[in-house]
């Protein structure tokens, strides 16, 4: 039964961040003319389109997924490590 449960919230959550998804994609194509992008004071971007913006959002989408899954993957790996040291400091020290 958890198991299901576990299911549902994922899936809750894969359907928001599609629904966000789509709404930002539905702005950005319905607002279609060029945008000025700047960062603290400093023009970066002038006269860029909306679905270059599209393409850009989405290849930093997809440098963040990577990173972030790296990253978790790497913390996992480092807390597995840390518990199976614990268990064989243990180990050994009830061997003594």
């Amino acid at each position: 039964m958890p198991h299901t449960w576990q299911k549902i919230k994922v899936y809750t959550k894969l359907f928001f961040i599609c629904a966000v998804m789509l709404a930002a994609l539905i702005f950005i194509c319905s607002n279609n003319r060029p945008v000025t992008i700047s960062f603290l004071g400093w023009r970066l971007v002038e006269g860029i389109g909306a679905w270059l913006l599209i393409v850009l959002a989405g290849l930093a989408g997809i440098i963040v997924f990577l990173v972030a899954s790296r990253t978790s993957s790497l913390l996992r790996d480092f807390r597995r490590l840390r518990s199976e040291n614990k268990t064989s400091n243990q180990n050994s020290r009830n061997a003594d």
